[in-house]
Protein backbone atom coordinates (compact mmCIF):
# COMPACT_ATOMS: atom_id res chain seq x y z
CA UNK A 1 0.00 0.00 0.00
CA UNK A 2 3.11 2.43 0.56
CA UNK A 3 4.28 2.26 -2.85
CA UNK A 4 0.79 3.70 -4.05
CA UNK A 5 1.61 6.99 -2.47
CA UNK A 6 3.47 9.38 -3.80
CA UNK A 7 6.91 8.73 -4.84
CA UNK A 8 10.05 11.45 -4.44
CA UNK A 9 10.19 12.38 -7.70
CA UNK A 10 6.38 13.19 -7.71
CA UNK A 11 6.59 14.76 -4.36
CA UNK A 12 9.70 17.46 -5.67
CA UNK A 13 8.01 17.94 -8.90
CA UNK A 14 4.92 19.38 -6.70
CA UNK A 15 7.21 21.23 -4.53
CA UNK A 16 9.05 22.58 -8.01
CA UNK A 17 5.38 23.91 -9.12
CA UNK A 18 4.34 25.54 -5.78
CA UNK A 19 7.77 27.58 -5.85
CA UNK A 20 6.87 29.13 -9.08
CA UNK A 21 3.64 30.48 -7.74
CA UNK A 22 4.81 31.69 -4.71
CA UNK A 23 8.47 32.38 -4.26
CA UNK A 24 10.16 30.73 -1.29
CA UNK A 25 10.13 32.35 1.90
CA UNK A 26 11.89 31.49 5.42
CA UNK A 27 8.80 29.69 6.63
CA UNK A 28 8.76 27.72 3.34
CA UNK A 29 12.01 26.51 3.50
CA UNK A 30 11.83 26.00 6.95
CA UNK A 31 9.41 23.67 6.63
CA UNK A 32 10.70 22.09 3.07
CA UNK A 33 13.69 21.34 4.94
CA UNK A 34 11.78 19.40 8.11
CA UNK A 35 9.76 17.58 5.86
CA UNK A 36 12.57 16.07 3.65
CA UNK A 37 14.40 15.73 6.87
CA UNK A 38 11.27 13.12 8.25
CA UNK A 39 10.39 11.72 5.21
CA UNK A 40 14.63 10.56 4.67
CA UNK A 41 14.20 8.66 8.52
CA UNK A 42 10.62 7.47 7.19
CA UNK A 43 11.69 5.72 4.41
CA UNK A 44 15.00 4.07 6.10
CA UNK A 45 12.44 3.06 8.85
CA UNK A 46 9.95 1.32 6.35
CA UNK A 47 13.09 -0.18 4.61
CA UNK A 48 13.55 -2.28 7.65
CA UNK A 49 10.12 -3.78 8.39
CA UNK A 50 9.08 -6.32 6.13
CA UNK A 51 4.83 -5.42 6.04
CA UNK A 52 3.20 -1.49 5.66
CA UNK A 53 2.84 -1.08 9.60
CA UNK A 54 0.18 1.49 10.32
CA UNK A 55 2.10 4.15 11.63
CA UNK A 56 3.88 4.36 8.45
CA UNK A 57 0.49 4.74 6.35
CA UNK A 58 -0.53 7.35 8.40
CA UNK A 59 2.72 9.10 8.71
CA UNK A 60 2.83 9.16 4.82
CA UNK A 61 -0.99 10.74 4.26
CA UNK A 62 -0.13 13.67 6.67
CA UNK A 63 2.92 13.99 4.67
CA UNK A 64 0.76 14.31 1.72
CA UNK A 65 -1.68 16.57 3.61
CA UNK A 66 1.52 18.66 4.59
CA UNK A 67 2.55 19.30 0.96
CA UNK A 68 -1.16 20.39 0.18
CA UNK A 69 -1.34 22.80 2.88
CA UNK A 70 2.24 24.06 1.58
CA UNK A 71 0.84 24.56 -2.13
CA UNK A 72 -2.17 26.52 -0.32
CA UNK A 73 0.00 28.52 1.76
CA UNK A 74 -1.40 27.48 5.10
CA UNK A 75 1.83 27.40 7.28
CA UNK A 76 0.30 27.04 10.25
CA UNK A 77 -2.17 23.60 9.04
CA UNK A 78 1.35 21.96 7.32
CA UNK A 79 2.96 22.37 10.45
CA UNK A 80 0.65 20.51 12.17
CA UNK A 81 0.00 17.69 10.03
CA UNK A 82 4.07 17.53 10.52
CA UNK A 83 4.16 17.17 14.06
CA UNK A 84 1.53 14.70 13.74
CA UNK A 85 3.40 12.27 11.39
CA UNK A 86 6.59 13.06 13.48
CA UNK A 87 4.47 11.32 16.40
CA UNK A 88 3.21 8.30 14.42
CA UNK A 89 6.79 7.04 13.58
CA UNK A 90 6.89 6.82 17.78
CA UNK A 91 5.23 3.40 17.34
CA UNK A 92 8.51 2.15 15.42
CA UNK A 93 10.79 3.40 18.42
CA UNK A 94 13.07 0.85 20.41
CA UNK A 95 12.53 1.12 24.31
CA UNK A 96 15.83 2.55 24.61
CA UNK A 97 14.62 5.66 21.62
CA UNK A 98 11.50 5.65 23.70
CA UNK A 99 13.58 6.42 27.01
CA UNK A 100 16.06 8.56 25.24
CA UNK A 101 12.69 10.60 23.72
CA UNK A 102 10.89 10.79 27.11
CA UNK A 103 13.73 12.11 29.14
CA UNK A 104 14.18 15.27 26.51
CA UNK A 105 10.07 15.73 26.67
CA UNK A 106 10.34 15.89 31.00
CA UNK A 107 13.00 18.29 30.50
CA UNK A 108 11.02 20.36 27.34
CA UNK A 109 7.84 19.87 29.62
CA UNK A 110 9.21 22.12 32.44
CA UNK A 111 8.91 25.28 30.77
CA UNK A 112 5.76 24.71 30.38
CA UNK A 113 3.91 26.82 32.97
CA UNK A 114 0.20 25.38 32.61
CA UNK A 115 -1.87 21.73 33.07
CA UNK A 116 0.13 20.41 30.27
CA UNK A 117 3.24 20.29 31.98
CA UNK A 118 1.38 18.17 34.51
CA UNK A 119 -0.61 16.11 32.08
CA UNK A 120 2.86 15.31 30.66
CA UNK A 121 4.82 14.33 33.09
CA UNK A 122 1.67 12.22 34.65
CA UNK A 123 1.76 10.26 31.00
CA UNK A 124 5.46 9.19 30.94
CA UNK A 125 5.18 8.13 34.48
CA UNK A 126 7.82 8.17 37.45
CA UNK A 127 9.92 5.23 35.77
CA UNK A 128 12.78 6.90 33.30
CA UNK A 129 13.73 3.29 32.22
CA UNK A 130 10.17 2.26 30.79
CA UNK A 131 7.14 4.08 28.77
CA UNK A 132 5.06 2.80 26.24
CA UNK A 133 4.62 3.94 22.49
CA UNK A 134 0.95 5.14 23.26
CA UNK A 135 1.91 7.30 26.48
CA UNK A 136 4.77 9.05 24.94
CA UNK A 137 2.58 9.56 21.50
CA UNK A 138 0.04 11.42 23.87
CA UNK A 139 2.86 13.28 25.61
CA UNK A 140 4.33 14.48 22.72
CA UNK A 141 0.45 15.52 21.30
CA UNK A 142 -0.33 17.57 24.11
CA UNK A 143 3.29 19.07 23.89
CA UNK A 144 2.88 20.15 20.21
CA UNK A 145 -0.54 21.37 20.55
CA UNK A 146 0.99 23.97 23.04
CA UNK A 147 3.71 24.96 20.75
CA UNK A 148 0.97 24.98 17.79
CA UNK A 149 -1.15 27.37 20.65
CA UNK A 150 1.96 29.92 20.83
CA UNK A 151 2.24 29.95 17.20
CA UNK A 152 -1.46 30.48 16.62
CA UNK A 153 -1.02 33.51 19.00
CA UNK A 154 1.48 35.20 16.91
CA UNK A 155 -0.52 34.93 14.25
CA UNK A 156 -3.25 36.51 15.51
CA UNK A 157 -1.04 39.42 17.14
CA UNK A 158 0.38 39.72 13.31
CA UNK A 159 -3.41 40.20 11.89
CA UNK A 160 -4.50 42.47 14.33
CA UNK A 161 -1.52 44.70 14.15
CA UNK A 162 -1.46 44.60 10.37
CA UNK A 163 -5.27 45.77 10.66
CA UNK A 164 -4.09 48.32 12.84
CA UNK A 165 -1.39 49.78 10.35
CA UNK A 166 -3.92 50.05 7.59
CA UNK A 167 -6.46 52.26 9.43
CA UNK A 168 -3.79 54.07 10.64
CA UNK A 169 -2.13 54.79 7.03
CA UNK A 170 -5.86 55.47 5.96
CA UNK A 171 -6.52 57.86 8.26
CA UNK A 172 -3.05 59.67 7.73
CA UNK A 173 -3.67 59.53 4.11
CA UNK A 174 -7.01 61.15 4.63
CA UNK A 175 -5.85 63.82 7.12
CA UNK A 176 -2.99 64.79 4.36
CA UNK A 177 -5.76 64.85 1.33
CA UNK A 178 -8.15 67.09 3.31
CA UNK A 179 -6.11 69.34 5.34
CA UNK A 180 -2.75 71.47 5.64
CA UNK A 181 -0.88 73.49 7.98
CA UNK A 182 -2.77 76.97 6.12
CA UNK A 183 -5.76 76.14 5.32
CA UNK A 184 -7.45 74.51 9.35
CA UNK A 185 -5.94 77.81 11.29
CA UNK A 186 -8.42 79.82 8.44
CA UNK A 187 -11.31 77.58 8.32
CA UNK A 188 -14.34 77.86 11.21
CA UNK A 189 -15.18 75.39 13.76
CA UNK A 190 -16.93 73.21 12.60
CA UNK A 191 -15.80 73.07 9.27
CA UNK A 192 -15.27 69.91 7.30
CA UNK A 193 -11.75 70.14 6.99
CA UNK A 194 -11.04 70.41 10.69
CA UNK A 195 -14.17 67.88 11.39
CA UNK A 196 -11.91 65.24 9.88
CA UNK A 197 -8.66 65.80 11.03
CA UNK A 198 -10.04 65.35 14.29
CA UNK A 199 -11.67 62.08 13.50
CA UNK A 200 -8.51 61.28 11.89
CA UNK A 201 -6.31 61.89 15.29
CA UNK A 202 -9.00 60.37 17.33
CA UNK A 203 -8.04 57.50 14.95
CA UNK A 204 -4.75 57.52 15.56
CA UNK A 205 -4.88 58.08 19.60
CA UNK A 206 -7.22 54.86 19.68
CA UNK A 207 -4.86 52.67 17.28
CA UNK A 208 -1.96 54.18 19.25
CA UNK A 209 -3.89 52.68 22.74
CA UNK A 210 -5.12 49.43 20.99
CA UNK A 211 -1.43 48.58 19.64
CA UNK A 212 -0.31 49.00 23.27
CA UNK A 213 -3.17 46.98 24.38
CA UNK A 214 -2.97 43.98 22.37
CA UNK A 215 1.44 43.56 22.53
CA UNK A 216 1.23 44.12 26.62
CA UNK A 217 -1.69 41.21 27.32
CA UNK A 218 -1.49 39.00 24.29
CA UNK A 219 0.95 36.93 25.38
CA UNK A 220 -1.83 36.44 28.75
CA UNK A 221 -5.00 35.99 26.96
CA UNK A 222 -6.05 32.40 25.69
CA UNK A 223 -6.73 32.29 21.87
CA UNK A 224 -10.31 32.53 22.21
CA UNK A 225 -10.19 36.02 24.09
CA UNK A 226 -7.47 36.83 21.15
CA UNK A 227 -10.40 36.15 18.28
CA UNK A 228 -13.16 37.89 20.08
CA UNK A 229 -10.14 40.87 21.16
CA UNK A 230 -9.67 41.27 17.32
CA UNK A 231 -13.01 42.74 16.80
CA UNK A 232 -13.12 44.14 19.79
CA UNK A 233 -9.50 45.92 18.50
CA UNK A 234 -11.45 47.02 15.48
CA UNK A 235 -14.44 48.54 16.61
CA UNK A 236 -12.51 50.48 19.52
CA UNK A 237 -9.92 51.88 16.93
CA UNK A 238 -13.05 53.02 14.72
CA UNK A 239 -14.63 54.25 17.38
CA UNK A 240 -11.99 56.21 19.00
CA UNK A 241 -13.18 59.11 16.40
CA UNK A 242 -15.96 59.27 18.57
CA UNK A 243 -14.81 60.59 21.82
CA UNK A 244 -12.34 62.72 20.14
CA UNK A 245 -15.33 64.59 18.38
CA UNK A 246 -16.68 64.55 21.59
CA UNK A 247 -13.49 66.16 23.23
CA UNK A 248 -13.48 68.98 20.38
CA UNK A 249 -17.13 70.10 21.40
CA UNK A 250 -16.02 70.38 24.75
CA UNK A 251 -13.31 72.52 24.24
CA UNK A 252 -15.13 74.34 21.81
CA UNK A 253 -18.20 75.35 24.85
CA UNK A 254 -15.33 75.93 27.37
CA UNK A 255 -16.20 73.05 29.62
CA UNK A 256 -13.11 71.96 28.41
CA UNK A 257 -10.75 74.89 29.30
CA UNK A 258 -7.40 74.50 28.50
CA UNK A 259 -6.89 78.49 27.27
CA UNK A 260 -6.72 79.42 23.89
CA UNK A 261 -8.06 77.37 21.28
CA UNK A 262 -5.00 76.19 18.66
CA UNK A 263 -5.13 74.13 15.62
CA UNK A 264 -2.24 72.48 17.30
CA UNK A 265 -4.31 72.10 20.88
CA UNK A 266 -7.29 70.69 18.81
CA UNK A 267 -5.36 68.08 17.35
CA UNK A 268 -3.57 67.20 20.44
CA UNK A 269 -6.78 66.98 22.56
CA UNK A 270 -8.20 64.80 19.56
CA UNK A 271 -5.51 62.53 20.18
CA UNK A 272 -5.28 62.06 23.81
CA UNK A 273 -9.55 62.00 23.34
CA UNK A 274 -8.83 58.98 21.03
CA UNK A 275 -6.16 57.58 23.18
CA UNK A 276 -8.32 57.09 26.44
CA UNK A 277 -12.12 58.05 27.21
CA UNK A 278 -11.12 59.67 30.32
CA UNK A 279 -10.25 62.99 28.90
CA UNK A 280 -14.07 62.30 27.62
CA UNK A 281 -15.54 60.85 30.68
CA UNK A 282 -14.07 63.83 32.52
CA UNK A 283 -15.39 66.54 30.88
CA UNK A 284 -19.27 64.58 31.16
CA UNK A 285 -18.04 64.56 34.69
CA UNK A 286 -17.74 68.20 35.08
CA UNK A 287 -20.65 69.41 32.82
CA UNK A 288 -22.68 66.89 35.18
CA UNK A 289 -21.22 68.60 38.55
CA UNK A 290 -21.66 72.26 36.98
CA UNK A 291 -25.98 71.26 35.97
CA UNK A 292 -26.13 69.62 39.69
CA UNK A 293 -24.72 72.72 40.94
CA UNK A 294 -26.65 74.88 39.56
CA UNK A 295 -30.30 73.00 40.31
CA UNK A 296 -29.29 73.36 43.58
CA UNK A 297 -28.85 77.09 43.88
Amino acid sequence: MLQQLMSPSERMASFSIFERIWPPNRHYQRIKRNVESFRSELDERLRKTNHDPTWGITAHRLLETVDHFVRQRDIEGAWHCLHAAQRSIVYAYSNEERIACATVLRLEAKKIASWRCQAIEHLLGADANSVDATSLHVALKVRDEYSDNQYHRIWLLRDQLRNLVVITSVALVIFIATSTSTSLPDASPWDFRVLVAILCFGILGASFSAARSITGESSKSKIPEQVANKWITLARTVLGATPALAAYAFLNSNILNLGPISVEKTLAVAFVAGFSERLVLKAIETVAGKDESQNKT
